[in-house]
């Protein structure tokens, strides 16, 4: 599911890079974020694999998720303003395939051994959660709240720029905690 997931980031990757119009930007960009969503297996695999490290590494985790947001930006500023708005998305080519690869060379499969199907209907649980209106409750307002931080990630540049009349290196350091 990863190295599968990551595969698809890569190609819409490029397919961005490459886009002759905003409309095949627009369609690359949602692939980006669907196949983005794949790395959300992540946790699974911690679990899986580091049991009893599983909180440490998770906690490290969630520190690079936080830095993330800080940093992208900058370096976002950087290679635009160096190499122009496609050399973001070679970038994020190069930095998904050196993950795919360390990823593909290096980790195995915990879950080798004991394979559960996938599919819906063969998970009981899905159905049981999906049916209980709290949980669901739960559900949207984790994904509301997602949506939110990187709306507000995804709009604040223009916001900065085109009304505020913000400097790249300004709005950059905006992100960054001092």
């Amino acid at each position: 599911m990863v190295l599968v997931s990551t595969a698809v980031y890569v190609a819409t990757s490029i397919g961005c890079a490459l886009a002759p119009n905003i409309h095949w930007l627009l369609l690359m960009r949602i692939g980006q974020g669907l196949s983005a969503s794949g790395a959300g297996v992540g946790r699974a695999i911690i679990r899986d694999a580091l049991r009893s490290a599983a909180q440490r590494v998770m906690s490290q985790v969630m520190l690079i998720f936080a830095l993330a947001p800080a940093v992208a930006p900058v370096i976002g500023g950087w290679l635009h303003d160096a190499f122009g708005w496609r050399s973001v998305f070679w970038f994020l080519v190069l930095l998904a395939s050196r993950c795919g690869c360390g990823r593909h060379f290096s980790c195995r499969d915990p879950a080798a051994g004991g394979r559960q199907s996938g599919h819906p209907r063969h998970r009981a649980c899905l159905r049981e959660g999906a049916g209980t209106p709290r949980f669901m409750i739960l559900i949207l307002i984790l994904a509301f709240n997602f949506g939110g931080f990187f709306l507000y990630v995804a709009g604040s540049p223009d916001v900065m720029y085109d009304i505020c009349i913000m400097a790249l290196m300004t709005f950059g350091r905006l992100f960054i905690p001092w």
